[in-house]
């Protein structure tokens, strides 16, 4: 994951079915670094590392499937971000990892016909958006976009989900349509794309929480 982010050590003589055994890590979580008095340049390193490292696992071979900031640890020693308990993981296909690297090309052009093709080659069909905004590829591709946008400090990011869902009523139907999604990103993307919100939402969780933006 690059030489600020790293995995511990995997010892497969304590490993069963249901325990992983990895090497020890001394260290505090990500969301204790502001609180301890680090400097502002020290929490913006560690959380762009954190983004760096999660975008390039969206593309690479092995994937957490189990993203979240209780998995993060900032290392005493060295100041590296310990990715943590990858006991819910999974490889990833050349063709999944050539479908997402398509889903954010069609996100970032703004190609309904593109971010179809890559949804159902991740074998999300339209039909698989569980969550409330309407599954239209325009709308989609909006919704997409905006969980890619950047990431905001706390203040101002509390209010987005609001600004979203004011918009998909309005695609909906009007001010009176029921789209409730202040919940978070899982709300609005499941099935096969899973993978991609839950990681979304833990960049923009932990970015939030120490008033990062990026």
């Amino acid at each position: 994951l690059g030489g600020a982010v790293f995995v511990p050590e995997v010892f497969p003589a304590l490993a069963t079915r249901r325990v992983l055994g990895m090497e020890y890590v001394e260290g505090e979580n990500i969301k204790e670094v502001r609180r301890r008095g680090a400097s502002e340049l020290e929490v913006t390193r560690i959380v762009t590392a954190l983004v760096d490292a999660f975008s390039l696992t969206m593309h690479g071979e092995i994937f957490n499937c189990d993203p979240h900031p209780g998995n993060l640890l900032v290392e005493t020693a060295t100041g590296r971000l310990a990715v943590l308990d990858w006991g819910q993981a999974r490889r990833l296909s050349p063709a999944e990892r050539t479908a997402y690297t398509r889903l954010f090309m069609a996100v970032a052009m703004e190609d309904t016909l593109l971010m179809r093709e890559a949804c159902a080659d991740l074998g999300a069909p339209q039909s698989d958006f569980a969550g409330p905004p309407d599954p239209m590829p325009n709308t989609m591709v909006g919704t997409l976009r905006f969980l890619l946008r950047d990431t905001k400090q706390a203040a101002q990011a509390r209010g987005d989900f609001e600004q979203l869902e004011a918009i998909l009523r309005q695609v909906k139907g009007g001010a009176d349509a029921d789209v409730q999604i202040s919940g978070g990103v899982e709300e609005i993307c499941r099935g096969a794309l899973l993978p991609f919100t839950k990681t979304v939402n833990l960049l923009f969780e932990v970015a939030s929480s120490l008033d990062v933006s990026l």
